[in-house]
């Protein structure tokens, strides 16, 4: 088909010629790789035949013959994706006569959507006046969906396909320097799945990956047009809401009925999901102005401490960022730096508090953790301790405690009174999860050349049931270089029973808190009494702690109760009393002889 190059007479040489190149170039055009579309250069909006000339492989990319294009407006390709921004700067290109180069989503006749690449240029004629439009198409879609395909993984988040990290923050910085100009509030809205562990726990991750993508899908549709959600981790997601007006209290009204919106609507189909999720959450909420004086980091935490407040409060609830959280943050942050300089400036200090038989011998000792601090003075675990579990602190100084607590059994070894001492230590659950426990202890009871058979390990009763299988192996390795374990704080938790059953204790101590009121509460007697029947039943050594009077030690020695500890015996004491008191317990017993 030639609709563009007319004959040319033969016998006029030149003109032969130029019939040559126009065939050359008719052949070139009809069998390029691009689609090649030339339309009439009439007004865009006019009615009427546009296309007069496509070449083959427009017919061939988008299903569309010649018969069905010729005549046809160009527009046939458009769908109802193509993007109107880019049709516009078209019409306005083709209006002014100006070359065009775009990239546009166009569909082929099957329906089929694919990117094109579009060269239009307006061709003159000899009198220098426009009469066509030439238009090359260039199929690009798979460098389109390669560009997609790194986008996505540079940018969303590859479970649910909501935003990531990344590209929220990137939203929320331009967020705020918008508002800064436009002085409107924006909001932060930080959401955690209430218990969502137990899904992945009891039901596996496969379960809680569907769980997290219904989630999505449900928070995804209580925004409004124009909001952002994104996962930015396990089990949260982070909510950015502009454009809430100039007005706090409008702002805040509006957040708070979005934040409801989600408490109130949110349910999966429990039909499609089996799963043991109680489908609630908790929101954290921080409003934020066009004020430079908090940055983007300071916004995203303070909506997260509201939301970690909400959980504290009971979950399933939404909690706004205030000035009092500040403080208590501020107020933590205070004491996670003393404990950094604790460890920096070895502040820390073992204390040791004897455990007895009834009439007061010593059988060994606990090493209890201190804090001495130049200028708050000595400080309990119990104010420190806590939060060290809460951050990545607690391994750090348990590694010290270890240390610091082999080496001084290793000194014991070669003083007479301290020998044969055993001495107790308390590890944390964090501690026991950690891949290295088990080498990093025996290397320090080589190096030190303490005794592993004169060391005790206390664990609390908070060690979860679906990790005590990972426990368990870590303490039957222990126990065959001959260390011993301990529950501690036994009668707190909730799985005793299940924990004495699955996991091989040498010893258990009952906590203080049934020891304070033995005296004067039946039910405290009683389950003491029946714990210290079932732990010499099961072969365990029975210790109990906080013993602080002779009438709760007679009542114990009555139960059957062989090893105390307590302040009706010896109250914690640094190292130098505790070894004069032994050299003085030993001497006493020597003279004695």
């Amino acid at each position: 088909m030639n609709l563009l190059f007319h004959k040319i007479d033969p016998h006029n040489q030149d003109g032969y010629k130029l019939e040559l190149a126009l065939d050359l170039a008719n052949r070139i055009i009809e069998h390029s790789n691009d689609s090649i579309l030339i339309s009439l250069a009439q007004p865009i909006d006019q009615p009427g035949p546009r296309v007069v000339y496509a070449n083959e492989t427009f017919s061939k990319q988008t299903g569309y013959s010649q018969e069905d294009i010729i005549g046809n407006n160009p527009r046939i390709l458009h769908g109802p994706d193509t993007d109107q921004a880019t049709l516009a700067r078209i019409r306005k290109g083709l209006i002014t006569w100006q070359p065009i180069r775009e990239e546009v989503l166009n569909y082929k006749k099957n329906g089929e959507a694919f990117w094109q690449e579009l060269n239009i240029f307006p061709l003159p004629n000899a009198a220098g006046e426009f009469t066509h439009w030439v238009s090359i198409q260039r199929d690009i879609t798979e460098r389109k969906l390669a560009e997609q395909q790194i986008y996505d993984l540079a940018f969303l988040d590859p479970l649910t396909g909501l935003p990531n990290r990344r590209l929220f923050y990137d939203r929320l910085r331009q967020t705020l320097l918008n508002n800064a100009r436009s002085e409107q509030y924006g909001a932060l809205l930080y959401i955690d799945l209430d218990h969502f562990k137990l899904v992945n726990d009891r039901k596996g991750h496969a379960t809680g990956d569907l769980v997290l993508q219904s989630a999505a899908k449900q928070l995804s549709l209580c925004i409004r047009a124009g909001d952002t959600i994104s996962r930015i981790g396990g089990d949260e997601y982070i909510i950015l809401l502009d454009s809430l007006g100039k007005d706090l209290a409008t702002a805040s009204f509006i957040t708070e009925a979005i934040a409801k919106r989600m408490l109130s609507s949110f349910s999966l189909a429990q039909e499609d999901i089996d799963h043991d999720w109680s489908g609630t959450f908790s929101i954290g909420i921080s409003l934020f102005s066009g004020d430079q004086s908090r940055s983007l980091e300071d916004i995203v935490k303070e909506a997260d401490l509201a939301m970690y407040q909400a959980k504290t409060m009971g979950r399933n609830r939404v909690q706004f960022f205030d000035d009092e959280m500040q403080r208590a943050n501020l107020e933590k942050n205070s004491r996670i730096d003393i404990l950094h300089q604790a460890l920096e400036h070895n502040w820390f200090v073992l204390y040791f508090q004897p455990q007895v038989d009834q009439h007061g011998t010593i059988e060994g000792v606990e090493a209890l953790i201190r804090l001495q601090h130049p200028t708050l003075g000595l400080l309990l675990p119990g104010t420190f301790i806590p939060l060290a579990e809460s951050t990545s602190l607690i391994e750090p100084i348990g590694k010290w405690v270890i240390a610091q607590a082999c080496m001084q059994l290793a000194r014991w070894a070669i003083q007479p009174a301290l020998l044969a001492c055993r001495l107790s230590i308390n590890i944390s659950i964090q501690q026991l999860q950690h891949a290295d426990f088990v080498s990093d202890l025996l290397n320090v009871l080589k190096k030190t050349g303490a005794n592993p058979k004169l060391v005790t390990l206390e664990i609390t009763e908070s060690l979860s049931l679906t990790q005590s299988s990972h426990a368990l192996e870590k303490m039957r390795l222990l126990k065959q270089h001959g260390i011993r374990f301990s529950l501690d704080d036994f009668g707190t938790g909730f799985s005793s029973l299940s924990y004495l059953k699955n996991l091989p204790f040498d010893e258990l101590k009952i906590d203080q808190s049934f020891i304070a009121d033995i005296t004067t509460s039946p039910t405290s007697a009683s389950i003491v009494r029946a714990t210290i029947s079932l732990g010499q039943a099961l072969g365990l050594n029975v210790i109990t702690e906080g013993v602080e009077t002779k009438e709760q030690l007679n009542l114990l020695v009555q139960a059957g109760c062989r090893s105390f500890q307590g302040y009706a015996f010896y109250k914690p004491l640094a190292l130098e009393a505790f070894e004069a008191l032994s050299h003085e317990l030993a001497t006493t017993t020597q003279k004695a002889v």
